[in-house]
């Protein structure tokens, strides 16, 4: 499906819990996913994601942050009209932050027009 007005597929993952002797290939094997899902963009949290940011082409790299805050303060200066976000991780790795800090966001735009 085409992203209208210029915007772009941002993908926006936190670590995967508890998946054991499977973290690394379960992580490395979502570079796959989101090439043929033709994400434009990825920015990852938590120290699991390591493995998958090292499976990533460089210009799908967005960044790469220990916790979801700090991919959450990252995006404010990133994210433009037209753009869409798809946020997922394990409940542990608090991606809920992220999407309260796209809400906000998307309300602060929608005030300046």
């Amino acid at each position: 499906e085409p992203v209208l007005n210029g915007g772009r597929r941002i993908a926006v993952l936190g670590d995967m819990l508890e998946l054991g002797d499977e973290t690394v290939s379960s992580h490395r094997a979502l570079a796959v996913e989101l090439k043929s899902a033709h994400v434009d963009l990825a920015f990852l949290a938590g120290e699991a994601m390591a493995n998958l940011w090292v499976e990533l082409p460089e210009t799908m790299q967005g960044g790469h942050m220990p916790t979801s805050d700090l991919i959450a303060n990252a995006l404010q200066g990133i994210i433009h009209e037209g753009d869409v976000v798809m946020v997922k991780g394990s409940a542990g790795a608090n991606m809920g932050l992220v999407v309260e800090t796209l809400k906000q966001l998307g309300a602060a735009r929608a005030g300046d027009r």
